[in-house]
């Protein structure tokens, strides 16, 4: 019941995902390609920099956690904890998405080349790309329902403000 002990659970889990992570990344596996590689199909390089972002979130959210308990009343702590670090998570997971958009519009325009012999996107010429959107709130939707949860309002938030 000490509160250090209690400020410091978080980040002690936070930084326990970041070295479980790094760990497997040494060891050549890739925990996110794990959990998604069944779901989409990226390029090594996409899964890697998916991979290290994630790490890389995992070590900024522990150590915001020892910022703010440390720095701020609890109340202020306990705040942060709930809706601080859920929004955080939510802005990461949307700009992860994004960086899936990319990889994803270039495998789409890469198959259309392959199947018309034409290149670019359909929306790009005017109309409603529906595979822009599919693709976008596909992304979206399973880094939501694999990490938050939240399968259909992120993929659609993220499908009407980018396609």
């Amino acid at each position: 019941q000490d509160d250090r002990f209690i400020k410091w659970k978080p980040t002690i889990l936070y930084w326990g995902f970041a070295v479980s992570m790094i760990a497997a990344s040494l060891a050549g596996k890739n925990g996110i390609r794990a959990m998604l590689s069944q779901q989409m199909e990226l390029p090594e390089v996409a899964w890697k920099r998916l991979n290290w972002s994630w790490i890389a979130f995992f070590v900024f959210m522990g150590g915001a956690n020892l910022y703010v308990a440390f720095n701020y009343s609890t109340d202020t702590w306990v705040d942060f904890k709930l809706f601080g670090g859920f929004g955080l998570m939510l802005v990461f997971v949307f700009l992860m998405g994004l960086v899936l958009l990319h990889y994803l519009r270039a495998l789409r325009i890469r198959a259309q080349r392959g199947r018309q012999g034409l290149g670019g996107c359909l929306w790009r010429r005017g109309a409603l790309c529906a595979v822009c959107i599919g693709a976008c709130a596909a992304a979206t939707r399973l880094l939501l329902k694999r990490f938050f949860g939240l399968l259909f309002i992120g993929g659609l938030f993220f499908s009407l403000l980018f396609c």
